[in-house]
């Protein structure tokens, strides 16, 4: 029997990963969309005077910490696999947990801060940035066979 199947712990924290990360995911996108509808409507606002300054600085921070946090979750994760027990899952599912929570919020920090740059200044790459951060999200979305794969040594 799969460890998820077997364990209603872990099925358990499955779900709550879902919903976690599922709201970041439509946080992300709802801001988005709103700071492209801002941009694109009938009536744009002004860009600041000093347009692409700040939407460089954003994107390079936008870029970098979804890098650093999946670091993180890849050295957390490991962490979780090694002190995994079929018999006592608790500390296995506390590991796992932040590790991904910690992935998915650092992914949404990226791409709120470029949906911020999109709509103080306009700059289609920060837009750009936001939706490779929303790809990034839906990538990092917990699943049975993700937790199974990892108790099993697989990728």
């Amino acid at each position: 029997m799969r460890p998820v199947a077997a364990s209603p712990e872990l099925q358990q924290m499955v779900k709550v990963l879902k919903i976690i990360v599922g709201g970041l995911t439509v946080g992300v996108v709802a801001f988005l969309g709103y700071a492209a509808y801002v941009q694109l409507g009938p009536t744009p606002p002004d860009p600041a005077p000093e347009a692409t300054m700040m939407t460089y600085i954003l994107v390079v921070l936008a870029l970098t910490q979804p890098v650093i946090f999946t670091v993180l979750r890849l050295v957390v994760t490991r962490q979780a696999i090694d002190i995994y027990s079929a018999k006592d899952v608790g500390p296995f599912r506390q590991k796992y947990s932040v590790a991904v929570i910690a992935g998915a919020a650092g992914t949404e920090a990226a791409g709120l801060m470029a949906g911020i740059a999109y709509l103080l200044e306009g700059q289609t790459p920060a837009l750009g940035v936001g939706a490779l951060c929303v790809v990034l999200l839906l990538l990092q979305f917990p699943s049975r066979s993700k937790v199974d794969g990892l108790i099993d040594g697989r990728p």
